[in-house]
């Protein structure tokens, strides 16, 4: 390579990244990238299906939201009436009430408040209070989703927990005074 070759090359690579900052380099019309190789024909319909179908699943992924986190814990809600208070399940016990339960969620405090507000406002006397999400639950959950008008699942979620009635206790002594609805 002759030393002109080389003083140009030198040149020109000085010349490109003399104006880069903060990586960032666009390259001139020369140096663009080609075309996409043109499609054969006989592979023009598999390829337009695979698109819509990269598009659809896209699409699709936008839309999709993620379940709300299982709940863990107890929120004592307080209703308009301020010398009672409701516990309801919750993401944890300092609140974060929009979260689910579900079949074989186990072991949980927040299944126990749900069984119990199953229990004691809504019509399932035989279903035991053993902080177990098992198939009694799941069913009950169900009756109170039909009852509701919702999608029959079995999933406890902040849906379910507007349409249910909540056991409500006096915050002085801790005794039941009557089941209340609790919003969203």
């Amino acid at each position: 390579m002759s030393t002109t070759r080389t003083r140009r090359a030198l040149a020109t690579v000085a010349g490109l990244t003399a104006g880069v900052t903060a990586a960032t380099l666009v390259p001139s019309a020369a140096h663009a990238a080609p075309d996409p190789m043109p499609v054969p024909p006989e592979f023009a319909a598999a390829v337009e299906r695979l698109r819509a179908d990269i598009a659809k699943a896209k699409a699709e992924a936008a839309t999709t939201t993620a379940a709300p986190p299982t709940c863990r814990g107890v929120y004592d809600y307080t209703p308009s009436n301020p010398t009672t208070w409701v516990p309801v399940p919750a993401i944890s016990d300092q609140g974060g009430i929009n979260c689910q339960l579900k079949l074989d969620d186990y072991d949980n405090a927040a299944v126990k408040v749900l069984q119990a507000a199953l229990k004691e406002c809504n019509g399932e006397s035989a279903l035991a209070v053993d902080a177990d999400y098992g198939p009694q639950t799941h069913a009950a959950v169900k009756r109170v989703q039909e009852r509701g008008g919702l999608p029959v699942d079995g999933v406890y979620d902040i849906d379910v927990k507007t349409r249910m009635e909540w056991p409500a206790y006096n915050r002085s002594n801790n005794a039941f005074v009557g089941c209340v609805d609790v919003p969203a």
